[in-house]
């Protein structure tokens, strides 16, 4: 489930310590970027400078729950559906040059675990979050992580 050992992706980490993810780190994937194997090191720099220009014009984004739902194809994964806020928008087409085209559409979503996850989350009388705050910026190259914060106001 979101073995993310061999790809590179840019996404967002909430603030919140994410004790209701089974997926590490918690996050919400803006871009998938590719197969780290089909790209050049090179571009590993150029988006490590993307992602700090980004990081640099950005301030934390707080965005909406919406609801839940199970996607995925051969691994269905529960998720957070996520408010697709301005920011978060924004943020995006600043990353679309870099969407490797396997997954051409956006659908902002916090990857919580394997389906059922929430069901179990719900016997437990967890509540859902009703609000996340992403506050930082990562580049998953495979197994090296950048991570930046987001400006502060």
């Amino acid at each position: 489930m979101d073995n993310t050992k061999t790809k590179a992706i840019v996404a967002l980490l909430p603030q919140e310590d994410g004790l209701w993810s089974k997926v590490e780190p918690t996050h919400m994937t803006m871009i998938y970027v590719g197969e780290i194997e089909t790209l050049k090191v090179t571009q590993y720099n150029e988006l490590a400078k993307d992602i700090a220009s980004i990081a640099l014009l950005s301030n934390p984004v707080m965005a909406k729950v919406m609801g839940t739902d199970v996607m995925g194809d051969d691994e269905r994964v529960d998720v957070l559906l996520i408010s697709p806020t301005p920011e978060i928008l924004a943020m995006r087409r600043m990353l679309e040059k870099w969407e490797d085209g396997e997954f051409s559409s956006f659908e902002p979503h916090v990857t919580v675990g394997p389906e059922g996850t929430i069901t179990d989350w719900n016997s437990q009388s967890t509540p859902l979050p009703i609000y996340l705050v992403f506050d930082r910026i990562t580049l998953i190259w495979g197994e090296d992580r950048l991570t930046l914060w987001l400006r502060k106001y």
